[in-house]
């Protein structure tokens, strides 16, 4: 099936401030396709502070000892986003694909 393509960036911080460069030397916005290509970029950095309490949330009834400090020593913040995508995203989708920034 053929559809249009919606890509969401959630970004904090310094991140945020040069997604624009990127876009721009990559000229990805610029493409021409023959379905419809949206890129929609966040600025999460104001929400970081509901996802900890999320983070919190979603995993102290069964690890009760769990700490948002815990939480990121292996993984940063921002990848715990991947959880709460659908929280961010304003949009009615039927299917998502998280991907980190690294890999696109």
């Amino acid at each position: 099936f053929e559809r249009s393509l919606f890509v969401h960036v959630f970004a904090d911080g310094d991140a945020y401030e040069v997604l624009e460069g990127v876009l721009d030397r990559t000229q990805v916005t610029s493409w021409v396709t023959r379905n419809q290509v949206e890129i929609h970029v966040y600025d999460v950095q104001h929400h970081i502070k509901s996802l900890k309490a999320q983070m919190l949330e979603t995993f102290q009834p069964n690890f009760p000892n769990f700490t948002v400090a815990e939480g990121i020593v292996i993984h940063t913040v921002g990848t715990w986003f991947r959880l709460y995508a659908h929280r961010f995203i304003e949009y009615d989708v039927d299917n998502l694909l998280y991907i980190d920034t690294d890999c696109v």
